[in-house]
């Protein structure tokens, strides 16, 4: 029976013999998991339970080269470089995996992973969303239609004195702000701040580039939107909605007070950002990229998906089973992703926002003596040791950027893992959208980038209960 299903996948899967040499192009698109095939079990588990049990995943290529994977609420950025179909996408510190993709009967698109996010299972992604390879040019006409008839010669007619017509009034050009047609489209754009204007003087795109000072709005397709703050280096990210009305643009992000601005000649102001007293202006940054126009209908899409599940799901696995050595990327991140990890809390915190003046201090460093609070480590390599909560004290493996240094080998601590800031009543706990998560002793996992209050005798632990802290 298993040598009758991988002929069947042969035949299927005919054309992927032949390199998308012509379709090296991947910018604009978006690829969700359609398909999980447990291996040993031979169980498949389609794209309706995918979706019941909150396991998907997706990647989203941008014309910069960069491509985004999101799992579980957690945002992972890298670079993608296509030769041909072999894809590799670097992931830097959480690792790098490579596929190659392929064409299905019915001309759907997909690539496979076997083993990068779960042990013993394969996952098959699909396009979704987007031209793999572009726009071909539109086909000439194959039947043009004959030229006119040259008009007949008209005979001369007797002259008759012209009638002056009244002729009406120049209207002049109108100053009134833009319409909704002058409006581009928001979908795939990123706004960027470009000026900062209170009551003590005006900051220029170039004074906020100093002081590293930079806030941004990229919007997304269904109506969300993520506001990214620059801190100390770092980018803190938060997910609300937005809608667009003609040139009106209303943003909402839950620890930020509702937005509403009118877009008007490529930028938009909004008032009082944040309740600092100061306005902000933010241009254009980005193009729309083709993922806005194009878009394969739901129905269409999952039913081409349930298609090509049942033809390729089996020979899947036969053919996975014949591999005599695992792919090079089942080492990339093999548990640091999980879908089958527990999915935390969807419980927005207010993210850590800081205003010109706090930005163009010097960043707070670790120095022992005189802090209110202290982080007192009870289990793991730094066990028994107590860092005194001075500024902000960032916590993971890179010397150059963390304060509370882990070693190199340590299992589940990102590069930057978290960071702890003093409050008056005790330290503010940011997870930096770790690969293996930051916990409270209770053992709710924070989501990336969220922020929490931890007391006097409170405890947290990063990966496992095996790298333990508490606030004194």
């Amino acid at each position: 029976m298993k040598k009758i299903i991988a002929l069947l996948i042969c035949l299927l899967l005919l054309p992927a013999a032949v390199a998308l040499a012509d379709n090296a192009y991947l910018g604009g698109t978006t690829w969700e998991l359609g398909m999980i095939a447990i291996i040993e079990t031979d169980e498949y588990l389609d794209r309706d339970y995918i979706d019941a049990n909150d396991l998907m995943i997706t990647f989203r290529f941008e014309e910069n080269g960069e491509v985004i994977l999101t799992f579980h609420g957690n945002v992972f950025r890298g670079n993608y470089l296509l030769s041909g179909d072999y894809l590799e996408m670097d992931f830097q510190d959480d690792g790098n995996i490579n596929t190659t993709i392929t064409e299905g009967e019915s001309g759907l698109l997909m690539f496979i992973f076997v083993n990068t996010f779960v042990e013993g299972q394969a996952h098959l992604f699909v396009l979704t969303e987007g031209t793999f390879g572009g726009t071909a040019p539109a086909a000439p006409d194959p039947d043009p239609a004959p030229a006119a008839p040259a008009p007949a010669t008209p005979e001369p007619a007797t002259p008759t004195p012209a009638v002056a017509e009244p002729q009406q009034p120049e209207t002049p050009e109108s100053d009134a702000p833009v319409t909704s047609q002058d409006v581009i489209e928001l979908e795939g754009t990123t706004w960027e701040i470009v000026r900062a204007e209170s009551p003590d003087g005006v900051l220029d795109r170039n004074d906020l580039v100093r002081i590293d000072y930079l806030i941004e709005f990229q919007f997304r397709r269904n109506g969300a939107v993520t506001c990214r703050v620059k801190n100390n280096s770092d980018w803190i990210e938060e997910r609300g909605t937005y809608q667009l009305s003609g040139n009106t643009l209303s943003i909402n992000i839950p620890s930020l007070p509702p937005m509403s601005t009118v877009i008007q000649n490529g930028s938009f102001m909004i008032p009082n950002f944040n309740n600092t007293g100061e306005d902000y202006t933010f241009r254009q940054s980005s193009s729309p990229s083709s993922a806005s126009s194009g878009a394969m209908p739901r129905i269409v899409r999952d039913a081409l998906v349930g298609g090509v599940i049942g033809a390729v799901a089996g020979g899947v696995v036969w053919l996975i089973r014949r591999k005599k050595k695992k792919p090079a990327e089942a080492a990339a991140m093999p548990h640091g992703m999980d879908p089958a990890m527990s999915h935390g809390t969807n419980q927005a915190s207010p993210a850590y926002y800081p205003t010109p003046a706090s930005a163009a201090s010097a960043p707070a460093t670790y120095a022992p003596g005189g802090a209110q609070h202290q982080l007192l480590c009870t289990s793991g390599p730094m066990s028994g040791a107590t860092f005194p909560v001075i500024g902000s004290l960032r916590i993971g493996r890179d010397p150059s950027r963390c304060q509370i240094i882990f070693p190199a080998d340590t299992a589940g601590i990102s590069s930057l893992h978290c960071e702890i800031q003093p409050q008056q009543s005790g330290v503010l706990l940011i997870d930096h959208a770790s690969t293996y998560g930051t916990f409270l002793l209770n053992g709710r996992k924070l989501n990336a980038n969220e922020s929490v209050i931890l007391n006097p005798g409170d405890s947290f632990y990063l990966a496992s209960n095996q790298n333990l802290f508490r606030v004194i």
